[in-house]
């Protein structure tokens, strides 16, 4: 599931998080296509295909989320 989880999470430019509770590994196959598809259809058609095919559920929920922040860099090399 860590593996869905990641690639989901990649193709939807978006933090995914697994609250299935499973923990081993699956062997998944998943298609969905966006061809042929009215504009009212969900805009992710990944979220219809993870319900269709594998009874999974992709939510919008708010978390909180670490974030790492840059405040400043400096160019100065450090010494060896």
């Amino acid at each position: 599931m860590e593996r869905l989880r990641s690639m989901l999470s990649r193709s939807l430019h978006a933090p995914v998080v697994n609250f299935t509770g499973l923990t081993a590994t699956y062997d998944l196959e998943l298609a969905w296509t966006t061809e042929g598809r009215p504009l009212s259809d969900d805009p992710w058609p990944v979220r219809l295909a993870l319900r269709d095919q594998l009874g999974l559920s992709l939510l919008p929920k708010k978390l909180a989320v670490e974030t790492m922040v840059v405040d400043q860099v400096d160019r100065t090399p450090a010494a060896n």
